[in-house]
């Protein structure tokens, strides 16, 4: 299975591309991988992104290692790079068979199908549904009807079954064996990922999380968490783990049991997590500082009352402020996410948001372009016709050509989405002033 990098572009041209230093394996590849394994199948996870290897030298490795089966992680980054090699494998061994699953694949599964030479899309959760589709190949099955959460070709027919169902009890999950991947990434931080949830319990509509992970939210329990991070301090010489649930801190008790067990245990590793603005307070933050928590992503998305409204982020200028000051005054790092050219905003959004990021306390922004996602309620109001201008392979969250809002001209945006990178660097530049990374980690 592969985790593709953003190494090729929309003419199949190589572009300049560097090799990632902070980097997680791909959680979600190992999972499924894991699941497969345990099941009696063969499994390799290789990573793109931490190698840099070309299309060219991964083909070489794939022939060397001559799978059935090669599975792809499709997003909106790596879309080129993973068109590029699907062409070549296939290419190579037209019987080879090809599993497209994450975004794309779950929201642009017939697109897909119609387009490229993919032989199956796996939608939603996928560690059921892929080995379902793969016991029956190895099994030599045709009739793939049974499997939920599965877009194939029959008679030249694109055809779609029903949504997988949800994974309610996450603790039946096997913990993912890293050793499925190369491990030994040369990278400044040697890290890994987490998941303790899945879906998410807000409804920003912007967010596309729960229409992916599906419906309803999850959580593992505190216990089965402790074991894994046990597992990974054990196993591998790791310094540093990223909890990459929706939204971490949701539960003020699960994260007071969670930090509680980590201090009396004395399991001392940093990590980092997801939070809101309105489940945080000194307490609480006093608690995760000791256990050991170095960094914290938050959302603040817009400094406009009127744009969080509109999107139901369910949290206020107010506890944007005051929060952002316990984090900073609690030596834990914040990491600041804003979106920029949200539909509904004008001018004068926009500008509350840039007032707002000179304003607050945090140690570094991560400025985002607004990308209408299927599966979010934003993307379900647009007109039929908007949805269907819109160039999937073009679009990102850092793409400066990112233009859903009528309110503002593009050029207007474009300069607003310029000066919020200027904000960045400048915090980026104080906090780097002051010691940077060592400080706080």
């Amino acid at each position: 299975m592969l985790n593709l990098a953003n190494l090729v572009d929309e003419q199949g041209h190589r572009k300049e591309y560097l090799i990632k230093q902070i980097a997680i394996p791909p959680l979600g590849l190992l999972y499924i991988g894991q699941v497969l394994n345990e099941n009696g199948y063969s499994v390799k996870i290789y990573d793109q992104t931490v190698t840099g290897a070309n299309n060219s030298e991964l083909m070489e490795i794939i022939k060397k290692m001559n799978p059935s089966v090669v599975g792809f992680s499709v997003l909106f980054h790596n879309y080129w790079t993973t068109l590029d090699l699907l062409k070549k494998l296939k290419a190579w061994n037209p019987n080879i068979v090809a599993i497209a699953g994450n975004y794309f694949a779950t929201f642009f599964a017939e697109q897909l199908m119609k387009e490229t030479e993919f032989d199956f899309c796996v939608r939603g959760e996928g560690e059921y549904t892929l080995l379902q589709l793969v016991t029956q190949l190895s099994q030599n099955k045709q009739n793939f009807s049974g499997i939920k959460g599965l877009t194939y070709r029959e008679n030249n027919l694109i055809k779609s079954t029903p949504p997988p169902e949800k994974i309610k009890n996450l603790d039946e999950l096997p913990i993912p064996d890293r050793k499925l991947i190369d491990f030994n990434y040369k990278l400044q931080h040697k890290s890994t990922s987490i998941l303790t949830s899945r879906g998410c319990p807000f409804k920003c509509r912007f967010c596309f999380f729960s229409a992916l992970m599906g419906k309803g939210w999850r959580r593992r329990s505190v216990e089965n968490v402790i074991e894994e991070i046990k597992y990974l301090f054990n196993t591998y010489d790791i310094d540093f783990i990223d909890f990459v649930d929706g939204t971490f801190t949701y539960d003020s008790n699960y994260v007071r049991e969670f930090c509680s067990t980590l201090i009396e245990q004395e399991m001392n590793v940093k990590w980092r997590c997801t939070a809101r603005y309105n489940n945080l307070n000194k307490e609480i933050l006093d608690l995760m500082k000791k256990a050991n928590c170095a960094g914290l992503y938050l959302g603040l998305e817009s400094g406009s009352e009127r744009t969080l409204q509109a999107v139901n982020k369910k949290i206020t200028v107010e506890d944007i402020t005051r929060t952002s000051e316990l984090i900073f005054k609690s030596g834990i790092l914040s990491i600041t996410a804003v979106m920029m050219g949200l539909p509904q905003e004008n001018k004068k959004d926009i500008e509350d948001t840039l007032q707002l990021m000179k304003k607050i306390k945090t140690d570094i922004f991560d400025v985002n372009c607004y990308v209408p996602l299927p599966g979010t309620e934003l993307y379900d109001n647009m007109t039929e016709d908007d949805r269907k201008n819109i160039d999937w392979r073009k679009v990102g969250f850092k793409s400066y050509g990112n233009y859903f809002n009528k309110n503002i001209s593009q050029k207007d945006l474009q300069a607003y989405i310029t000066e919020a990178h200027e904000i960045a660097l400048n915090a980026l530049k104080t906090f780097q002033k002051h010691g940077g990374w060592k400080t706080k980690m």
